[in-house]
């Protein structure tokens, strides 16, 4: 399965962070929690404009979820942006799912059979002992239509200087 990383260059922020390691461990996490949910909310909104309409099931999961830890051994805090477990509907027989089809709309998929026996790689067949073919039809694939990448390209400037702003503001707090 593709997977995504999104590095950030936190050299502007090191002088931040050097202060906060002597405040108060509620208000860091505090001020880390915020900071993480109010650029992330803007990098939500942005990614649910550009998902497509066709996939309102998806543009509805669409959130963030964020983790501080604060450990004397090791201090991390990150997001993870995308769609939420356990969120999609029903519609007959069909679960539209976001968590399980998301990355096919933004890496987009290759042409591939569907329906009875559609396992067609060669190392596949050989490892599963199996010697018959795909039965069925052929999918075409789907052209990538990226959500999340041009939403954080698009908002990248304003969510760090949001975080640097959310975190100097701790910085203060903890300070007084």
């Amino acid at each position: 399965m593709p997977r995504a990383e999104i590095r950030i260059d936190s050299s502007s922020l090191k002088g931040l962070l050097t202060l906060m390691e002597h405040i108060d461990t509620k208000v860091k996490r505090e001020g880390l929690k915020n900071a993480l949910q109010a650029a992330g909310k803007l990098v939500v909104a942005a990614a649910i404009r550009k998902v497509s309409i066709k996939h309102r099931v998806l543009q509805n999961a669409l959130d963030i979820r964020e983790k501080v830890v604060l450990k004397k051994s090791e201090q991390y805090a990150y997001a993870v942006i995308g769609p939420r477990r356990r969120a999609g509907v029903k519609i007959g027989k069909l679960e539209h799912i976001p968590t399980k089809y998301a990355h096919f709309v933004e890496y987009g998929t290759a042409a591939h059979p569907i329906g009875a026996g559609d396992v067609t790689n060669e190392l596949l067949l050989t490892r599963k002992d199996k010697d018959y073919k795909a039965e069925g039809k052929m999918h075409p694939g789907g052209r990538p239509k990226p959500y999340l990448r041009p939403a954080w390209d698009e908002t990248k400037d304003q969510a760090l200087n949001i975080i640097a702003a959310i975190l100097g503001e701790a910085v203060d707090k903890g300070a007084a």
